[in-house]
């Protein structure tokens, strides 16, 4: 999202909509993008590394009951 330079001098501003920070540099506004876009894969792995668990667990729970009812039937 672009943003209204407040400068004269400059000729492009550059700003984001998810932290409301303006770049004067295309530079600067990819820098900060690069760190966002870090923060967000490490939030997708830790998500996928969450359901993953909660599936192994699901997983476990659902062997145990299974066993559980065979030794009862046996």
């Amino acid at each position: 999202m672009s943003l209204p330079c407040l400068h004269g001098d400059l000729l492009e501003c550059w700003g984001r909509g998810l932290d409301a920070r303006v770049f004067y540099k295309v530079k600067s506004r990819s820098a900060h993008m690069k760190s966002h876009a870090e923060q967000e894969k490490k939030a997708a792995a830790l998500r996928l590394k969450e359901k993953e668990a909660a599936a192994a667990a699901a997983a476990h729970q659902q062997a145990l009951r299974e066993e559980s009812s065979e030794a009862e039937k046996g």
